[in-house]
């Protein structure tokens, strides 16, 4: 059995925003990415992981990770991105994982790239 995921509600004290894909049709019918609605507003803990510079194509890109833990919510997948309020920073995420199996909690792996 996996151990208990324990997290104090005072610990999620930073705003996310969490926004999706609205998908629409193009000309020829095919699927389109037709812009970004959001999906959810919520206070979450983050750890950070990362950074790191490397070059590609001759610039310097720079690339940072965190985990964001929030309450569990069944509606996130990787096709979103979390935006981050007091950085003003968006997220890419990369991976969703449910810490202790008892949905209580997300753990969202995700990463920025500018």
């Amino acid at each position: 059995m996996p151990k208990r995921y324990h997290r104090q509600p005072g610990q999620l004290r930073e705003k996310i925003r969490i926004y999706s894909y609205a998908s629409g049709k193009d000309d020829a019918g095919g699927p389109q990415k037709a812009g970004e609605t959001l999906h959810a507003t919520m206070m979450a803990h983050v750890r950070w992981v990362s950074a790191k510079e490397y070059l590609s194509s001759d610039r310097v890109v720079a690339k940072q990770s965190a985990v964001f833990t929030v309450r569990w919510i069944g509606t996130i997948t990787t096709e979103m991105r979390v935006l981050h309020v007091e950085s003003a920073r968006m997220f890419y995420i990369r991976g969703v994982t449910d810490p202790d199996m008892h949905r209580n909690y997300l753990e969202l792996q995700c990463e920025a790239v500018r």
